[in-house]
């Protein structure tokens, strides 16, 4: 089994050399001791008492923006602790020290306690046992009880106040463990309800050299996306740039030249691929990363891949020179000569004033090919109102105190929707998409259509007239690359093949009145293609709990057409059969109580 740890590093300053690695366990990483110790040490860290950071390791610096192959299977995350402690009588004053662990997982914050108390332990003894001791307590974690969530789970849950969801995953975890006898850790039934599957809770034994070892309880979060790395804070990031003034200078790819929100600016410089710098001046290196974490998750959204071999979470300008071979670099910095040198960046989001500036070297954007959407100021200050209307909800969704995940959840929700409206694009302008649905990849049996759904043609056209700029830049990057082949991956596990469920969500949810006749179409598709577990789940990704769940499908149950309620009920008798359903019914039948009531009657009718 793979180690949970690959390596512990330990770096001190020195006054006479300056910063050096003192050890690698239990073997080198292969990386240049000097540049690992840059970045172990990072400017400024003798000023204050403790900081955390972190960087990555393997990123393969390629001068071709399109890739060959995925690296980031390769990568390895470091979560670094460098500490100054005061000692009279030595140099100074005092020791500067650092200790990295480098591992493959991306919770690898959970280990911070350990991490504490072996540089608590190491500023005692400089013993090479301390990282023996540490390197063994943490690959003794055991995760083998620990289930796999798909990704369609991982939404749901994430979606979830429940602290039970899935329950069942865990439970046929530990109850085939203990038939095989690899386990005898059974759960007494009073501990049930203290248990949160939204993390996979158990510790680990940590010799401190005292009579016992000190049991460290360890929570893993069960619902991390690709492009998420350690315990972020996507809202710091939005509360710091989501009310900044625009930028002087415009660039089509970025706000479509006009004054354009700066989170949006951020989006779009990532969807681009622009290279990004974060300067945090006299600020803490690991306030830095996170918001070099926070923007790449921001990009990525679990939908998009390519970010984290761009990103640099601390840097420094001893890194400069490889960080420059990196097309659309996500960086962060602390040294305030980075801003006096834009021709090292394209756009800097300085933390400190809150300021976004783009890049006076910013490369141009090369001229539409085709002039099919040209934008004209009407068009694009009707559709850029969104824009400014989903950021307006998102501060004030931080404002009410939104969680973390819901916030992430909106994003989700907003990035899936450009690329419908880039697939829609393609199919215009080229006559064809990779990465969105056709009648070629999904059977329209019941003639409801397949894509992105737009009210009319004027709104379409307004939409992508919008998006032109970023959807050329987009289409010429690798995360564009990366995500045609995931799509078509996606395509090899869809199990509903005969409805797109997207679409007929969006219209339930959106349309304020659809002819009976083709609400009973998208009820009868529904009822006749969600049979399986796999199949309810991928109808409930677009039926979350935190977007008024089923009641867009349940509000069915009031029509006048007896049809029309008898489709809705073969819905949500199926639906009733899954585990995974019983708290949302419960959840409805709270939300009306003319749809409760009927909730409550129908639910015999499958035990018939």
């Amino acid at each position: 089994m793979k180690n949970h740890v690959n390596h512990i590093l330990v770096a001190e300053f020195d006054i006479d050399k300056g910063s050096q690695i003192t050890h690698q366990y239990p073997e080198k990483t292969g990386i240049e001791e000097h540049k690992l110790a840059e970045l172990m040490l990072p400017d400024g860290a003798h000023l204050r008492e403790e900081d955390w950071t972190s960087f990555i390791l393997n990123q393969h610096i390629v001068e071709n923006p399109l890739p060959t192959i995925n690296n980031e299977t390769n990568l390895l995350y470091v979560l670094n602790l460098v500490r100054t402690k005061q000692i009279p009588g030595v140099r100074r004053g005092a020791r500067v020290k650092a200790i990295a662990i480098s591992s493959h997982h991306k919770w690898l914050h959970v280990f911070k306690p350990l991490l504490i108390m072996a540089l608590d332990s190491y500023f005692e003894k400089q013993e090479i046992s301390i990282l023996e001791k540490l390197y063994k307590s943490m690959n003794s974690l055991d995760i083998s009880l620990m289930p796999l969530l798909s990704y369609n789970e991982k939404i749901i849950l994430r979606a979830s106040d429940d602290p039970m969801l899935f329950n069942e995953s865990f439970v046929e975890v530990e109850e085939f463990a203990m038939a095989m006898n690899k386990h005898n850790n059974n759960l007494p039934s009073n501990q049930i309800k203290k248990i949160d599957r939204h993390f996979y809770e158990t510790n680990v034994l940590y010799d401190t050299g005292a009579k016992n070892p000190i049991k460290v309880p360890i929570k893993i979060p069960m619902t991390m996306f690709n492009g998420e790395i350690g315990d972020l804070s996507v809202i710091q990031l939005i509360s710091t740039f989501g009310n900044s003034a625009y930028p002087s200078k415009h660039h089509p790819h970025l706000d479509n030249n006009v004054p354009t929100n700066s989170i949006i600016i951020l989006i779009n410089a990532l969807l681009t691929q622009k290279r990004i710098l974060f300067l945090g001046h006299l600020k803490p290196s690991g306030e830095v990363a996170n918001f070099v974490l926070a923007a790449c998750a921001l990009g990525s959204c679990g939908i998009l891949r390519g970010y984290s071999e761009r990103c640099f979470p601390y840097t420094n300008l001893a890194g400069l020179d490889d960080l420059l071979k990196v097309p659309g670099f996500i960086a962060g910095v602390t040294n305030p000569a980075f801003e006096e040198h834009p021709q090292w960046w394209d756009v800097l989001f300085n933390i400190n004033t809150g300021k976004v500036t783009i890049s006076p070297n910013i490369e141009k954007a090369p001229p539409l090919v085709n002039n099919i959407f040209t934008s004209g100021e009407k068009d694009t200050s009707l559709v850029s109102s969104f824009d400014k209307e989903f950021m307006n909800d998102i501060m004030n969704l931080i404002q009410q105190k939104y969680g973390e995940h819901y916030i992430r959840e909106r994003f989700r929700l907003y990035l899936l929707r450009f690329i419908e409206v880039v697939a829609e694009y393609e199919k215009i302008v080229y006559g064809n998409t990779k990465i969105g649905y056709t009648t070629e990849n999904i059977n329209d049996k019941y003639n409801l259509g397949v894509g992105a759904f737009f009210t009319d043609e004027i709104s379409k056209r307004r939409e992508i007239v919008y998006n032109v700029n970023r959807i050329e830049g987009w289409r010429n990057t690798k995360s564009y690359e990366l995500y045609k082949k995931d799509f078509y991956q996606s395509l090899l596990r869809k199990s509903v093949r005969n409805v797109d469920i997207r679409r007929q969500a969006n219209i339930l949810r959106n349309v304020p009145y659809i002819h009976p006749e083709k609400l009973n179409t998208i009820l009868k598709s529904l009822a006749e293609n969600i049979t399986t577990d796999e199949q309810v789940l991928e109808l409930l990704i677009h039926f979350l709990h935190n977007q008024d769940g089923l009641l867009p499908i349940a509000s069915s149950l009031l029509h006048s057409s007896e049809s029309i309620r008898i489709n809705c009920t073969k819905i949500l008798v199926r639906l009733d059969y899954s585990p995974l359903m019983k708290n949302q019914l419960k959840n409805l039948k709270r939300d009306g109580e003319e749809i409760g009531l009927l909730l409550v009657l129908i639910q015999p009718i499958q035990r018939n």
